[in-house]
């Protein structure tokens, strides 16, 4: 949603407990001065997070579409210090779901 409001590439970068968000006007998958941070959250001591994305991070072209194509489908799964756990799918269309 936002890649399309901003008309702009938007990156999702992850590591093992944390993700942030931003917009990537120049689409070089870094941060820089003049881009927005969107959303940044560190998770609860044991929740984990573990992507089959390329280099870790993930971004939408401002059409909505996964930017990289076929690299940046994949999926981010968080897992809680009991097992349980929650995924979110990219397709290499853009199309989101949870499971």
């Amino acid at each position: 949603y936002r890649a399309i409001r901003e008309n702009a590439n938007v990156r999702v970068a992850f590591t093992n407990n944390s993700y942030m968000s931003h917009t990537d006007l120049n689409s070089d998958g870094a941060l820089d001065a003049d881009e927005e941070v969107i959303a940044r959250a560190t998770l609860p001591p044991g929740v984990t997070l573990t992507n089959n994305f390329s280099d870790d991070d993930m971004s939408f072209s401002s059409r909505g579409i996964p930017a990289g194509g076929l690299s940046d489908a994949g999926t981010v799964t968080m897992r809680s210090p009991g097992g349980q756990e929650y995924s979110v799918v990219v397709s290499r269309f853009g199309r989101i779901r949870t499971q």
